[in-house]
């Protein structure tokens, strides 16, 4: 079976630059998924979908490309700001019902991080294309939620992985410096890809 790399953090962390590097040199078994446009498209833009609904359409993707690729790579946030408050990209139930239906034998959990002067670097430069909250104390704020909620999914990965025989690797990635990052992560992504099995 597959091994699935879960890549989260906060928005303005460096997630895309970083994964961009990494899928640009992946191998062929290997697919690459960022659940964020389906997000962007039927809860921003058409309307047309619940969040609920949403969340099952990026599950149901995750599985059928763990069921079809050696690795899957996916783009993730541990836990998003919303008008009612911040929650996780996917809810719990959802988190157990992937890893059910995906059975990945290896399972990389990686949060990315940076400090919150470098990450208020990165909206001010990006805010024309991704206009995010642009202030210490909010960024502060979404780093401290999002580690909760990477701890919440870390929590259901240990069950997964101790009602079978899947590995879970948990893993932090410093992105201050993009060279050094590139490295971390193609190391888990190597790991990954040299222990893990096609499926049949």
């Amino acid at each position: 079976m597959s091994a699935l790399i879960i890549v989260g953090g906060v928005h303005g962390v460096g997630k895309t630059t970083l994964l961009s590097t990494i899928v640009a040199e992946c191998r062929t078994s290997t697919a690459f998924f960022d659940p964020g446009p389906l997000f962007e498209e039927h809860l921003w833009r058409k309307k047309d979908k619940t969040p609920e609904e949403v969340e099952d359409m990026a599950v149901s993707e995750l599985v059928r490309r763990c069921r079809e690729s050696r690795v899957v790579l996916s783009s993730w946030h541990w836990g998003v700001w919303t008008p009612y408050g911040y929650a996780p990209q996917i809810s719990p139930e959802r988190w157990r019902l992937l890893l059910a239906e995906a059975k990945p034998d290896r399972l990389y959990l990686v949060t990315v991080t940076a400090s919150p002067e470098r990450i208020l670097e990165r909206r001010i430069r990006d805010y024309a294309k991704h206009p995010r909250k642009r202030s210490l104390e909010a960024i502060k704020e979404e780093l401290v939620q999002s580690d909760e909620y990477y701890r919440a999914f870390l929590r259901i990965g240990h069950e997964y992985a101790d009602s079978g025989t899947a590995i879970l690797v948990p893993a932090k990635v410093d992105n201050t410096g993009l060279d050094a990052a590139v490295y971390r992560l193609k190391t888990l992504y190597t790991q990954a890809h040299e222990t893990a099995r096609t499926p049949e």
